[in-house]
């Protein structure tokens, strides 16, 4: 897969995930990934965030609904990790 000039991978962690999701929620998704495009532009910093980082990895999470898209960029290299539903991340920490 590739988005504008940028290399994507998907892990099967997140292939499984979005499998799992229903048709709405599966082209909410694709719809975020489209942002992916606009990764590197200021302007959409907000849907961008920062999860982890140090010298060799860089881990950011996307917004898709009430999903969030995890993934890393390295190399012009997107490697999406995983999808995760917010909500129930939120609860498993407590928010």
């Amino acid at each position: 897969m590739t988005i504008a000039k940028y290399k994507v991978e998907v892990d099967d962690t997140a292939k499984i995930a979005f499998q799992t999701l229903s048709d709405d929620s599966r082209k909410t998704v694709e719809s975020a990934l489209d942002n992916l495009d606009n990764f590197k532009n200021p302007l959409h910093e907000e849907k961008f965030q920062l999860l982890s980082s140090n010298k060799s990895k860089r881990i950011y999470s996307l917004k898709a609904g009430i999903f969030r898209v995890i993934f890393e960029f390295r190399n012009d290299t997107f490697r999406i990790l995983d999808i995760i539903n917010k909500n129930f991340a939120n609860s498993l920490v407590g928010k």
